[in-house]
């Protein structure tokens, strides 16, 4: 099944919505839930949250090259405090040394693992939580905690003196506040299933992702442009408060409201509100944990959902190669400067850009309309193409020390980076509407998961990689290349056995 396919599954699983007056619903709170009764109230949506998405996250992309100077300067001139200069190596490749790449790449690491770790405990509970409170006041909940664990990374490389640079790793703790990046990503792609008519989410999902990765090409080179990288770095925390102000004042509360039902359970319902109202915290806290153990148990007795889930971590887990170890790698290897190599994150983001907004949309139609393919195998073959793309284009940066060869690689794993849309595609249509927030925060769990393995992981073989030399520099991408293959293997063996392709004996077909 296809996200084109999710809120007609939704209307067969629960037959009383088709009593419901308009598609759109305005509960007690005035949330909207549903795919908006205007024909465009979906479209406006989309924008709103991809400009939000976009402010949000442009700043980790203002931040990406800035902070990995600051970063690689501070641990330079520590290194070189006991330790002599090598006559032989130029003042401007002083830094490039193995033991200031391997010490940058290792805290920059385990730095995103322990971002990760939180995010991977708490993004199911507050998944579940946004179902039961209000999805808004969550994503804003987690705006704040992002916007804390950045000024404490701040604070650390302010003063390197007083902090060891290893105190990076607390800025997870804040992340707690709302469940960081896991739980925005989440949240606002609930936000627009709520929200899409049948047959939009897919393009809608598009459109959302087409907004991050516009906040790469955006961001990058802005913040690689400035002489001091500090100027770049509190830009972004003047960024993130604008983004809170606009996301508290222009999304709509869209929480998920059982439709169509009777009075009886409208008045059932109302007395089980008032009821949670005098829990405790400890026992809101164990309803939440039973929640997600219910769509744990779903997701354990459905095995063929578990394939396609699995595709996300093994692509995270190759992609932790990229961003800032990119940037160390290309530096070390083509004897580039940072700055210099930030092209190739913004090149990078340009084409992923265009293949969401032409590529997708294009090839969707060609394979429906002209192929003839169903949605589930049409969504198979895009997580299928793009896997391609990845393997080949990985493969090929890993192995060639030629900047073109190294330029055309990039680009064409690039094509592969849309992998998630269409594999996120099939996945959505596999639950029931009202554990979207859960499964969704669950695929960032999947996420955010390889990155917590992944991470670690490329840095210590990038450092192995350095310590050899020659090909083997290439180590991580070589790693990440097998990461892909298993990509492809995940949505290649699913075969479309979804709960809505069970129901259509039931329903008589379409």
């Amino acid at each position: 099944m296809t996200d084109r396919e999710v809120e007609t599954e939704a209307a067969e699983n629960r037959p009383l919505l088709d009593r419901a007056p308009s598609p759109a619903r305005a509960d007690g709170n005035g949330s909207l839930n549903g795919s908006g009764s205007g024909g465009h109230h979906w479209l406006r949506l989309v924008l709103i949250i991809s400009s939000i998405d976009l402010i949000i996250n442009s700043t980790a992309q203002i931040t990406l090259v800035p902070s990995t100077a600051i970063l690689q300067d501070i641990v330079c001139n520590k290194y070189y405090a006991s330790a002599r200069l090598d006559p032989f190596i130029s003042f401007e490749d002083r830094c490039k040394v193995e033991p200031v790449q391997s010490e940058v790449a290792y805290i920059n690491a385990w730095r995103d693992s322990f971002e990760m770790l939180v995010a991977v405990t708490l993004a199911i509970p507050y998944g579940a939580l946004a179902d039961r409170v209000g999805r808004k006041f969550v994503f804003l909940l987690a705006v704040i905690g992002c916007l804390l664990s950045d000024v404490w990374i701040r604070a650390v490389y302010w003063f390197p003196e007083v902090f060891p640079l290893r105190m990076v790793w607390l800025s997870g703790i804040f992340q707690a506040i709302g469940g960081g990046g896991a739980t925005l990503g989440s949240i606002g792609m609930v936000l627009i299933a709520d929200a899409c008519p049948p047959g939009k989410i897919t393009t809608a999902f598009s459109y959302v992702s087409a907004g991050l990765i516009a906040s790469k090409l955006v961001g990058v080179p802005f913040g690689a442009s400035f002489q001091n990288p500090w100027v770049p770095m509190w830009i972004s925390s003047a960024v993130m408060v604008i983004g809170f102000f606009l996301a508290a004042a222009l999304i709509p509360e869209s929480r998920q409201t059982p439709a169509g039902s009777s009075s009886p359970d409208e008045s059932q319902s109302s007395d089980e509100e008032d009821d949670n109202l005098k829990l405790t915290l400890r026992n809101r806290l164990l309803n939440i944990i039973s929640a997600a153990g219910a769509v744990t148990r779903w997701v354990a007795s459905h095995p063929h959902i578990i394939p396609p889930m699995l595709g996300f971590f093994f692509f995270q887990a190759g992609e932790a190669a990229n961003g800032t170890l990119l940037l160390q790698y290309a530096a070390k290897r083509l004897g580039l400067t940072l700055s210099e190599a930030s092209y190739l994150l913004s090149l990078s983001a340009a084409t992923h850009l265009l293949v969401l907004t032409l590529f997708i949309p294009l090839l969707s139609s060609f394979l429906l309309r002209t192929l003839h393919l169903q949605d589930s195998v049409k969504d198979q073959r895009l997580s299928q193409i793009f896997a391609v793309f990845l393997v080949l284009g990985t493969s090929l940066v890993a192995l060639t020390s030629h900047v073109f060869l190294f330029t055309i690689g990039w680009v064409i794993a690039s094509l592969g980076l849309a992998f998630t849309v269409p594999t996120r595609s099939v996945v959505t249509n596999m639950v029931e509407k009202e554990h979207l927030a859960v499964l969704y925060t669950g695929i960032s769990v999947f996420l955010y998961g390889g990155l917590l393995v992944g991470g670690p992981a490329v840095a210590a073989l990038f450092k192995l990689g350095m310590r050899l030399g020659g090909v083997w520099l290439g180590l991580p991408f070589l790693v990440a290349t097998g990461c892909f293959v298993l990509c492809l293997g995940g949505v290649s063996v699913w075969r479309g056995e979804t709960k809505g392709s069970e129901e259509e004996g039931l329903l008589g077909g379409e």
